[in-house]
């Protein structure tokens, strides 16, 4: 059984941020040693979709803050 780390944040990739590059990092290492990450943020692109998996992490993202 893995442990859970749920994210809320504003920005997460593919945003190109500071804070989001950081989080990208450290949550994707997490990830990587077997972590089950979900982070919660905010679709800035209507290009982006609402759910994927990227680097190990589950990315959902809602219209609104």
């Amino acid at each position: 059984m893995s442990l859970k780390i749920a994210v809320i944040t504003e920005t997460f990739y593919p945003f190109n941020g500071g804070s989001a590059k950081r989080y990208l990092e450290i949550f994707s290492r997490l990830a990587k040693y077997g972590y089950d990450v979900d982070i919660y943020t905010v679709r800035l692109n209507e290009d982006w979709d609402y759910m994927e998996e990227y680097r190990g992490i589950n990315i959902i993202r809602t219209d609104e803050a």
